[in-house]
């Protein structure tokens, strides 16, 4: 139960941060307002590590478990989150991040591809086991060859 305390509170304080940022409030500062903004990042980073993790941890746990319908669930949830706080953000967010200068690939849009990769453990869930089976056991290159 705590753990799940845990995780609502993290997703709750990225939610938090994230608005603070894309709402503009930092504005309302008379000074300080760069420290805010890279204060309220930095707090965003470290608790959405955690939440990745702690949804990563739930998702993993239903798989060896067996119970493939709750780490979808699971993995939904997620998806859901960083749809509706992260990907619909995420170039405000690099906009406002001195460290995310990449026009593509930063932080930011990597945070919001995770959707896509979500989408993906789902096909590959309807997929027969030897396929799966064998896309895991391929090299980088190697599913290059094949999706090309």
């Amino acid at each position: 139960m705590s753990e799940i305390l845990t995780q609502v509170k993290l997703t709750q304080s990225v939610t938090t941060d994230i608005k603070y940022l894309t709402e503009g409030r930092y504005k309302a500062r008379k000074t300080g307002q760069k420290g805010a903004i890279e204060e309220r990042l930095a707090s965003i980073r470290s608790s959405l590590d955690a939440v990745n993790m702690s949804y990563a941890l739930k998702a993993a746990i239903y798989y060896s478990d067996g119970e493939t319908d709750a780490m979808l669930k699971c993995l939904e949830q997620y998806a859901d989150f960083i749809g509706k706080s992260i990907a619909s953000k995420s170039r405000k967010l690099a906009e406002l991040d001195s460290t995310d200068k990449l026009p593509k690939g930063g932080f930011w849009e990597e945070k919001a591809l995770a959707l896509e990769a979500v989408g993906n453990i789902r096909g590959l869930l309807c997929e027969p086991d030897e396929a799966i089976e064998v896309l895991a056991l391929e090299s980088p290159k190697e599913s290059e060859n094949v999706e090309g």
